[in-house]
């Protein structure tokens, strides 16, 4: 399997800086992600073998898939290229790690932030040249010269968007 020869494999083909590019994250938290949480919740992202005996995705194939649409913003489809996962997989396997990370990591990582954290991050990123912002994972910020005519409503300004107020609120 590609994903494994080129990632996780003793030998692999990519290093650790190309992991961090591709996965936008480590190696560690990955497999943190895979096999610590998601994994844990839900049997369905474990590997399995089916009625003829042949196993099926294994659950770093199936946790990545899910990633690349929450971090890329990619159709479904588009791991049948690489992972070799039909559409409708991929659509139940987003969904299953998605509930498995909001339940078995909401506790220690998606809980309101607190004013020291809030201070934290406003100092920080007055250090790189934008005070007074918490953080715009959107990017509504900054122009999007090229940004096509179908997303403009979505990608262009910041009325709406999930601004550092949206954001406390939520």
């Amino acid at each position: 399997m590609l994903l494994d020869t080129d990632y996780f494999n003793d030998d692999v083909t990519h290093l650790p800086k190309e992991f961090q590019r591709r996965f936008r994250m480590n190696k560690e938290l990955f497999l943190k992600i895979v096999y610590g949480g998601a994994r844990e919740y839900d049997n369905y992202l474990m590997a399995k073998q089916d009625c003829t005996c042949l196993w099926g995705f294994t659950s770093i194939q199936k946790c990545n898939a899910a990633m690349c649409y929450l971090a890329y913003g990619a159709p479904p489809d588009t791991s049948n290229d690489y992972l070799r996962i039909a559409e409708s997989t991929c659509t139940e396997t987003l969904y299953k790690f998605c509930r498995a990370i909001i339940v078995v990591f909401a506790k220690d990582y998606l809980g309101a932030p607190r004013a020291d954290d809030t201070a934290r991050i406003l100092q920080k990123n007055a250090g790189r040249g934008f005070p007074g912002m918490l953080g715009s994972i959107d990017c509504m910020y900054w122009g999007w010269k090229n940004c096509p005519f179908a997303w403009q409503g979505i990608y262009k300004g910041h009325t709406g968007t999930n601004n550092d107020i949206n954001v406390l609120q939520r």
